[in-house]
């Protein structure tokens, strides 16, 4: 997205485009006996029309940022949560029929107002894992190939013969 900038002493404002949503970077380290260093850096960016600039016909939003970072210390496989990157507005928005909508007492009948409300949170969960090498030679399981061979076709469901039933036991699903 384009977002304009003034650049200081040659009075000429130019466009420079600019990356905006959710961005999260992670910076890790491992530290003696599994023990893991996390800097995070959430920063969450939307385009702001109300503060935009039109120019030459172009309409150019402004972009409001929200960022924070912390710095957290783990073992291997615990999770941490990170909240905060709030946002909330409210606005009226007034709808009305042009010139009708204006006059007194009879334009109330031609116009509506509604109150927009808007809240907006980032929350982070994560769970860093520490991989070991694996053996000279070896080469690891394709995703999947750990599972039990079952058909779950719906035909098999629907006739309910029983191997569904084996896998939900079987799994811990339900007894």
């Amino acid at each position: 997205m384009g977002v304009c900038v003034n650049r200081i002493g040659t009075g000429a404002i130019t466009i420079e485009y600019k990356k905006f949503g959710v961005q999260l970077n992670v910076q890790a380290t491992v530290l003696d006996h599994d023990r893991i260093v996390m800097k995070v850096n959430p920063e969450v960016s939307e385009l702001d029309f109300a503060n935009a600039i039109t120019i030459q016909g172009s309409t150019i939003p402004a972009l409001l940022t929200r960022s924070t970072n912390t710095t957290v210390e783990l073992g291997d496989g615990q999770s941490f949560v990170l909240a905060g990157l709030m946002y909330s507005s409210s606005a009226n928005v007034e709808d009305k029929v042009p010139g009708i909508g204006d006059l007194p007492i009879v334009g109330n009948f031609f116009k509506t107002s509604k109150n927009q409300q808007q809240r907006q949170e980032l929350i982070v969960i994560a769970t860093p894992r520490l991989v070991s090498p694996m053996a000279a030679g070896t080469t690891p399981n394709l995703p999947g190939e750990g599972m039990p061979k079952y058909d779950p076709s719906t035909g098999k469901m629907l006739l309910n013969t029983g191997q569904l039933e084996d896998h939900i036991v079987k799994y811990g699903l339900m007894r």
